[in-house]
């Protein structure tokens, strides 16, 4: 109607992901005289679910990536997941990307600790049209000003509590199909060379790998929990570490299965030359 209509001034801004792909563009509408108030902080990223990779842009790792992992535009799930205090049906959030439909979405927010302290973050992920479907594209926003973060919960709380105590047991999640690590809940054993850190190279010796996934077979035929005594695991110095660990099953809710993974150090610092072979292959 010509008595309702006025003038607007519309500002786009495009969020660009770490290919150069244009993930979504954040708008202002408001008066035409009116300056646009200053921008809430939004950046993207990509995730494989292939390679269980996450790429960032380099305006990401500039405001939330912390100290540990500044400076690197690719991560492992593990290493980002590190620093996310709550994720609203993180469960969803996980089944989806790891078992991944074409076209899917997942939307919710996230409590992440930043150098700037406790920051509340819409995330949103849409995965691509078929064949390229395990390629994920992701936003972050922070909307803090808005949303103050979640208070820890109980399970944080009792997690955080284990590790000031300093108990040697690191519990990760993991999921049964291919062996990966999908989220820290402890701080992890540390001096560790994981998978996609630094190479793609499995983190445990080839016939170590071969008993992690002949115990998870059992997993998916009916077991709840696994014991895989003197596993090793490769140290950024070249040695190993030798962990006793245990897979417990988490209940089914749809999607692909997936365990708590406890790994408890029994030894430090195995000479490569000890272990009887190279294990580069």
């Amino acid at each position: 109607h010509k008595q309702r209509s006025r003038q607007v001034r519309i500002v786009g801004h495009p969020v660009i992901g770490p290919s150069g792909a244009v993930h979504a563009v954040q708008l202002w509408v408001g008066d035409p005289d009116t300056e646009p108030p200053p921008r809430r902080h939004v950046a993207a990223f990509a995730w494989s679910s292939a390679s269980r990779l996450i790429e960032v842009s380099a305006e990401l790792n500039d405001e939330w990536v912390q100290a540990g992992i500044a400076g690197r535009l690719t991560l492992t799930a593990p290493e980002a997941f590190r620093y996310v205090e709550h994720v609203d049906d993180a469960m969803t959030l996980i089944a989806k990307a790891l078992d991944p439909v074409a076209e899917d979405h997942w939307a919710g927010c996230a409590s992440i600790r930043t150098a700037q302290g406790l920051r509340t973050a819409q995330v949103a992920m849409r995965s691509m049209p078929t064949p390229q479907q395990q390629s994920w594209r992701g936003l972050v926003h922070d909307v803090t000003d808005v949303a103050p973060p979640a208070a820890p919960s109980l399970n944080s709380l009792t997690l955080s509590a284990m590790a000031a105590r300093g108990t040697p047991t690191a519990v990760a999640l993991m999921d049964v199909d291919q062996g990966r690590l999908i989220r820290w809940i402890t701080d992890p054993i540390p001096g560790i060379q994981w998978k996609g850190i630094a190479d793609d190279r499995d983190t445990p010796p080839p016939e170590d790998v071969e008993r992690i996934f002949r115990s998870f077979t059992e997993l998916k035929n009916g077991a709840t929990q696994v014991h895989i005594p003197g596993v090793r695991l490769r140290r950024l110095d070249g040695g190993w570490t030798t962990v006793d660990a245990r897979a417990t099953l988490i209940p089914k809710t749809g999607g692909p299965l997936v365990v708590l993974a406890e790994m408890t150090p029994v030894d430090h610092g195995l000479a490569v030359e000890d272990a009887g072979d190279d294990f580069d292959h």
